[in-house]
């Protein structure tokens, strides 16, 4: 009986540590597969985009993207997802004549342009996120109640290296788009989740 006990212990214990590599497994396997996207994505879109100035600004366009998409991620808390980061650059001729050479950064949601006498040699990202969380619980006569909310604060400062003068250096903020923005600096995005249960 005892030597029955310790196989269906240690079969437990198996099927336990062997789960969990499963879920780790598709956990990565579920962020390689959306970074994967949004890598594809943006390099289409910076080629239309690159397209679209150089034809407006009858130039050769270099146009370049930053993006740090918010991604689902199973490690991370309730309502605070992962951030990613990713980039694509083209360059466009589309000019009647002699047409000026311009190079456009977008930085997430926000698009610089740059001095045609600036060269950026470098890319340095910084980041700093508040995040709270608070879970609260109450029954009544007909059911209970249990609610979570999550409150989350991400800035990302981009800095721009130019070889030879200032750094360009542009702050942002997560909106509730969960895009990154200027405009949205020092803004708290909020999750709310309720989760009731009747009495029977």
């Amino acid at each position: 009986m005892t030597l029955l006990k310790n196989k269906s212990g240690q079969a437990t214990t198996e099927l336990a540590i062997f789960g969990s590599l499963i879920l780790i497994c598709l956990a990565v396997l579920i962020s390689y597969s959306q970074n994967l996207q949004e890598q594809q994505i943006l390099q289409q879109q910076v080629f239309r985009k690159a397209l679209k100035k150089a034809y407006n600004d009858n130039a050769f366009v270099s146009y370049n993207i930053i993006k740090n998409p918010r991604t689902v991620s199973p490690f991370s808390r309730f309502g605070e997802g992962g951030r990613g980061s990713t980039s694509a650059g083209a360059s466009v001729s589309w000019c009647l004549g002699e047409g000026e050479e311009k190079s456009y950064y977008q930085v997430n949601e926000d698009v610089l342009e740059i001095p045609s006498d600036s060269k950026i040699w470098d890319i340095e990202t910084e980041a700093t996120t508040s995040y709270q969380a608070k879970e609260t619980r109450f029954e009544d006569e007909v059911k209970i109640s249990s609610i979570k909310k999550a409150a989350l604060t991400d800035t990302i400062t981009t800095r721009l290296k130019v070889e030879e003068g200032s750094d360009i250096v542009i702050t942002q903020g997560l909106d509730s788009d969960g895009r990154y923005r200027q405009s949205a600096v020092g803004r708290e995005t909020t999750e709310e989740r309720i989760w009731t249960t009747p009495h029977q």
